[in-house]
């Protein structure tokens, strides 16, 4: 099944260059890179590091340069519209902030490969996963959310459930209930609706433990917004639940 994965990447110039190097092994038949309006010289090293390392790699990669800050859904639609274009059977989204590594995306798409899951998630907190240097607060606003979202939609039977390392089949994105391409769907709304709506019309669902590396430092181990985007992060929830949005 050929696989796609997208890469949204926001100021990361100092982590980028050591995720691209772990595409130098073929684990996807294409890497769909977006730097979304990144204020330091972030494209510059892409284009760079693609030229460097993966110049002779048979991973096809298409990098997409927007030149202001359009969100993390809008970065994640342009990789959906080219798969639906190119018929990649497999889609993937991961972060370009070096928390996750390459070469754990062959155990993501495994359940679906093997048939044995249509939506897979990475998970920090099952009992095989690793995590480094995870800060205190982030772990327990994880677990927080991970509640809330399955009291109000106990189809979720998951445990980390704002994990940003997805695999799922195109199928999914086509389906007749499920529009991914709405314009509320920009920041970070996308990848949760997607979630709800798979779990809604039956997809199957799975967890995989994965190694989790923060860096050792507390400063800019996110770009999450605190409020902000915990609250665009909130709404596919209620606005679904509530049948404000489809």
């Amino acid at each position: 099944m050929s696989t796609i994965m997208i890469m949204p990447v926001f100021n990361e110039k100092k982590r980028i260059i050591e995720v691209i190097k772990g595409f130098q092994q073929k684990v996807v038949d294409c890497l769909f890179i977006v730097n979304d309006g990144s204020s330091d010289n972030t494209p510059k090293v892409i284009r760079n590091a693609i030229l460097k390392y993966l110049r002779k790699s048979k991973t096809k990669v298409i990098f997409h340069n927007n030149k202001v800050r359009k969100g993390v859904g809008y970065s994640i639609q342009l990789g959906l519209r080219y798969a639906l274009k190119h018929n990649y059977q497999i889609i993937g989204n991961m972060p370009g902030n070096g928390k996750d590594k390459p070469k754990d995306i062959l155990k993501l798409i495994k359940p679906i490969l093997n048939n044995e899951a249509d939506y897979v998630t990475a998970s920090r907190f099952h009992k095989k996963a690793k995590i480094y240097h995870m800060p205190m607060a982030r772990k327990l606003l994880i677990k927080l959310y991970t509640i809330i979202f399955k009291i109000i939609f106990p189809k979720y039977k998951g445990t980390d459930v704002t994990n940003g390392f997805r695999a799922y089949k195109i199928e999914i994105i086509k389906h007749r209930n499920i529009n991914p391409f709405q314009s509320w769907l920009n920041k970070y709304e996308l990848e949760y609706y997607i979630l709800y709506k798979a779990l809604e019309n039956n997809f199957r669902f799975k967890e995989v433990p994965i190694s989790k590396y923060y860096p050792k430092t507390k400063r800019n181990y996110s770009k999450i917004t605190p409020f902000l985007d915990w609250f665009n992060i909130l709404k596919p929830l209620v606005f679904l639940r509530l049948g404000i949005k489809k």
